[in-house]
């Protein structure tokens, strides 16, 4: 299918349009019965910036459309959009309107009056928002010291801290509000969801795989976590201090449940994949919404004792 998609050059920057050929290309699932397809863009030709004649495509390589970051409107920008600008202007618009179609029986004093009134209404309004604002920060603060910052700070090990990552969920649930503000992006609380969803997958499917490699270790020895890790395939690393008959037990053991259930652990795989890039989105949303809203992304200095 020949389309035209929208393409900018790397080296100045400008919007091209180029004549493309749109693919969509299988790729691998953790589920067998479901096919992933994902679409590509092929170049019918080579093509060049019409501004600076870089070559920005060729047929060769096929183009992938990567979803940008969303921009995070800091809190403070929403309460004086909702509390001081959309009051503000609603305001000077009904006096304007009533201004203009009743400005014949408008006298000085009437006038007079009305604008007393509309400065009256602002002043107050005026009010309310420094009132709310200062409540808004203290409430954000509170939020970044006992939940965000716990959460950001133990992004790295979520996926082994999955207790306190259900409770700090279920607490930005029911803080994270500010009248009919809320204080925490949605679509961090729903990554925060997707996570505990997929490691809860995963981890059904690794007990499973537990209670295979139980069956073939035999009594004296007990079951290592680290090494059937490591041997199928769920991590990259282990510790360094097993023996090399340990190292071969367990090598064997997920031979043989990796050969005898392969579906199992490819489910597996795909599952603590998915996990942990989950995790790494939700390091990265909570980072952007700190930095947006000028909070402090690392521990407070201590004061030593003079």
């Amino acid at each position: 299918m020949k389309i035209h998609l929208r393409m900018k050059c790397k080296a100045c920057g400008y919007w091209n349009r180029i004549e493309v050929d749109k693919l969509f290309i299988e790729q691998p699932s953790s589920e067998p019965e479901v096919r992933v397809l994902i679409p590509f863009y092929k170049p019918l030709k080579v093509e060049t910036c019409k501004k600076c004649r870089s070559v920005i495509a060729e047929p060769k390589e096929l183009i992938k459309i990567i979803r940008g970051k969303h921009q995070v409107i800091p809190i403070s920008t929403k309460l004086n959009l909702w509390i001081l600008a959309l009051p503000i202007s609603s305001i000077a618009s009904v006096f304007i309107v009533g201004f203009y179609f009743y400005r014949e029986s408008f006298d000085a004093s009437a006038f007079s009056t009305a604008v007393s009134s509309l400065l009256s209404a602002i002043l107050v309004i005026l009010l309310v928002w420094e009132r709310l604002r200062d409540s808004l920060f203290k409430k954000l603060e509170y939020l970044h010291k006992n939940f965000l910052f716990k959460l950001y700070n133990g992004t790295p090990h979520l996926f082994w801290t999955l207790d306190g990552t259900k409770k700090l969920r279920s607490d930005l649930g029911k803080y994270a509000k500010f009248l009919n503000l809320q204080l925490c992006p949605s679509t961090l609380l729903k990554e925060i969801d997707r996570f505990l969803y997929l490691h809860g997958e995963f981890y059904k499917r690794y007990q499973e795989i537990e209670e295979l490699a139980k069956k073939q270790i035999e009594k004296p020895i007990n079951l290592t976590r680290d090494l059937l890790q490591y041997h199928i395939g769920l991590t990259d690393y282990h510790s360094s201090s097993y023996t090399d008959e340990a190292e071969e037990i367990y090598k064997g053991i997920a031979q043989t449940i990796t050969k005898e259930n392969p579906k199992l652990v490819s489910e597996a795989k795909g599952f603590i994949e998915k996990t942990r890039e989950s995790e790494k989105q939700i390091h990265s949303q909570l980072e952007d919404f700190l930095k947006s809203n000028n909070l402090r992304l690392e521990l407070e200095p201590s004061v030593p004792w003079l």
